[in-house]
């Protein structure tokens, strides 16, 4: 059978000196830079130099032949990222680097959860990100006392829950990391904070619940124009439950990957490592770079 779609065709990479990209390591780093194929993990402290490693081993790919739409690099920073395209562009050139996934979990998540939804849900599909500003106002609107504003409905608003904004989403947040759902609210929280007394338990699973109905369309009354609403850690949820329950996407991004290297790894939530390891699985080229001491999600 013969395929209708023209073959790509390749971009000039003679100009990029790949030894000249080895300049400058040491032993130790140029060997996690020449590696071949597989799953790594390389560990170094602060200052190492191992952003550096990993910056010139993506160069080097791309110098070998790897299309750049083939690698996917995941950070933990927006600035880390644009931080590393620039580096990476003044290596090998803007054709090159065309089409490289370089980006935040999220960001990533989010590309593939618009992409994706839009496919299957159509205009259903359309959301916006509970941004900072939506997330004070309704927030403080589920935590208020009821019968404050009869014009908000009960729930999720007006729930009198006594509780500090910012422990509340951050206690939901840690939660949604470990691939937790609001249905299961109380043992997830539980877990987590083994000191809370049952009625603070109680009540941030009551928060929760009221949070994630705030999003909802029906429900999104503090918008002068109600939609869906998914924030950060939704983009993860949603996209890992993709990768997880659809096998036709699942295997969409498991193929469309030779490479998949994340920076700062020893931030990557267990959510977020799902994901990178599904992206990976096909190939199996997971490359991972980290130090354990600068965690912050140690305890």
């Amino acid at each position: 059978m013969v395929s209708d779609t023209p073959p790509e065709t390749p971009v000039d990479v003679s100009h990029i000196d790949t030894e000249g990209l080895a300049k400058g390591l040491n032993p130790s780093q140029e060997t996690a830079f020449r590696f071949d194929a597989g799953a790594a993990l390389v560990l170094a402290g602060a200052g190492s130099g191992k952003t550096t490693v990993l910056i010139r081993r993506i160069a080097r790919l791309l110098a070998e032949g790897v299309p750049a739409k083939r690698i996917l690099v995941a950070t933990f920073t927006r600035r880390a990222a644009d931080d590393m395209a620039d580096r990476l562009l003044a290596l090998v050139g803007p054709e090159v680097l065309d089409g490289i996934w370089i980006g935040t979990f999220h960001s990533h998540a989010l590309r593939i959860v618009k992409r994706e939804w839009a496919d299957l849900y159509g205009k259903e599909g359309k959301f916006e990100i509970a941004d900072d500003y939506w997330q004070e106002r309704a927030v403080r609107a589920i935590l208020g006392r009821s019968g404050v504003n009869d014009k908000l409905p009960s729930p999720p608003y007006c729930q009198n829950i006594k509780m500090d904004r910012k422990t509340a989403l951050l206690a939901v947040s840690a939660c949604k990391n470990m691939g937790k759902y609001a249905e299961e609210a109380e043992t997830a929280l539980a877990y987590l904070y083994p000191d809370w007394e049952k009625p603070a338990i109680v009540d941030t699973a009551r928060f929760w619940r009221c949070y994630e109905m705030a999003k909802m369309k029906e429900y999104d009354v503090l918008s002068k124009v109600p939609c869906k609403r998914l924030d950060f850690d939704d983009l993860l949820l949603e996209c890992w439950m993709l990768l997880r329950e659809n096998a036709s996407i699942r295997t969409k991004y498991e193929v469309a990957f030779d490479h998949v290297l994340v920076d700062e790894t020893q931030d990557t939530s267990d959510v977020q490592w799902e994901i990178a390891r599904a992206f990976a699985r096909r190939n199996g080229n997971l490359f991972l770079v980290g130090d354990v001491g600068q965690s912050i999600y140690g305890f």
